[in-house]
């Protein structure tokens, strides 16, 4: 997947609202400079809680180090990628598309 140059108002709020109820959030890659929200753009990636990584590669160290157990199923079909993980303890299932 490229790089992103640029992200959509609703991303940045959809991502602020998920740091904010402590769902962890992984940036992979440098911020975009070209951002056209550029307060939102800097308020999401001062925040703590953000998980930035320079490689998707680092992406299983950064979940191991947060305690997320890396129980990860990735699927591709076309452009569309699903990941899902299960947390059997809480009941809780998590989806990203």
């Amino acid at each position: 997947m490229p790089e992103q140059r640029s992200v959509s108002y609703s991303f940045l709020l959809k991502v602020k609202d998920m740091l904010e109820n402590h769902i962890p959030v992984i940036w992979i890659g440098e911020k975009p400079e070209h951002a056209k929200w550029k307060l939102l753009m800097n308020q999401v990636w001062e925040d703590q809680r953000l998980i930035r990584l320079s490689s998707k590669d680092q992406v299983i160290e950064a979940l191991q180090k947060r305690r997320i157990r890396p129980n990860v199923k990735l699927e591709g079909t076309m452009n569309l990628a699903i990941a899902a993980r299960e947390d059997e303890e809480n009941g809780i299932t998590y989806c990203m598309v």
